[in-house]
């Protein structure tokens, strides 16, 4: 990665998946093909989307980052396979995840916030979904600051 100080990346902060929880949460994504699913390494809790930001500030995003870390382990479930903004015109499919308010307590910014786990992208346009109750526990141990790159989520160390 280029890491002079004026390369910009695009950021989030976030919790991956282990392997049997991504597993488990995909043995229930529909197989249609309008539907192009997220690979399983790739499985995460978004915990603050950032968007695209200098490589000089990285070092802000990974203090909050840290602050947040010291919440985990934190014991999930999923709710709901739905898909978002709306079940009626979605662009993404994803697992609702409850916490009982510990991912919530986390931003303290009063933004919108919905935890999830996205698991397919719609190939083109929009789609339909009918929401299914879905409940499989799996358990965030990390939070960190995330690169998205073509696909690829890389954790940002220095």
């Amino acid at each position: 990665m280029n890491t002079g100080a004026d390369s910009v990346f695009r950021a989030f902060v976030g919790a991956m998946l282990d392997s049997e929880s991504s597993a488990a949460l995909a043995e229930h994504c529909p197989d249609a093909p309008e539907f192009r699913r997220v690979k399983l390494e790739n499985l995460h809790v978004t915990i603050r989307f950032i968007g695209d930001i200098p490589w000089s500030s990285r070092r802000r995003w990974q203090g909050q980052a840290r602050q947040w870390n010291e919440a985990c382990p934190i014991q999930c479930h999923s709710l709901t396979l739905t898909g978002f903004p709306t079940p009626g015109r979605c662009r993404v499919l994803a697992f609702t995840v409850a916490s009982g308010g510990k991912l919530e307590s986390l931003r303290s910014d009063h933004a919108e916030f919905r935890p999830h786990v996205t698991i397919a992208r719609v190939r083109r346009g929009t789609s339909r979904i009918v929401p299914k109750a879905v409940k499989l526990p799996f358990v965030l141990q990390r939070i960190a600051l995330y690169k998205s790159a073509g696909g690829r989520y890389t954790e940002v160390v220095d």
